[in-house]
Parts: C-alpha cells; structure tokens; sequence
C-alpha cells in the first residue's frame, strides 16, 4: 500500500515507528481503535507486524472508509 502521505519526507517514518510500538506492546487479541483511519494506511502498518490484533477504524468521510475497507481485505 502506498503511503498517502509521500510529500512529507519523515512522515512515513514517523507512522512506521507508531505502527512499530503498537505492535511491540499489545498482547494478543488486543484491539485497535483508530479515530480518523483514512484509507488504512496505519492499519495496514500494524496489520503487516500483527494479524493477531483486533482493529477498528473511524473515519467521517465514508470515501475514505471504503477504501479503507478495501485496502484491508488481506487482514480479514
């Protein structure tokens, strides 16, 4: 998945490093809450390190949530 964010250098970097402490730090079965999930770039990142988690994603712009949903059918 591409980052949507490719005109900030550190930014995806930035949401690596989140993805990567989530991952680091939840238990198995732990649920996600992710408040303005866009396309699901950063449930993606976590899905990548984690397919043990439970993620949810909230977003205004239904657009967004269906590519969302989308982009997030390999994690079921």
């Amino acid at each position: 998945m591409d980052d949507p964010i490719q005109g900030h250098p550190t930014r995806a970097e930035q949401l690596d490093l989140m993805a990567s402490l989530i991952a680091d730090v939840a238990r198995p079965g732990d649920a996600i809450l992710d408040l303005g999930c866009g396309t699901g770039y950063v449930a993606h990142l976590i899905c990548e390190k984690r397919a043990d988690l439970a993620y949810t994603g909230v977003d205004i712009k239904p657009e967004s949530l269906a590519e969302a949903a989308d982009n997030l059918k390999p994690y079921g």
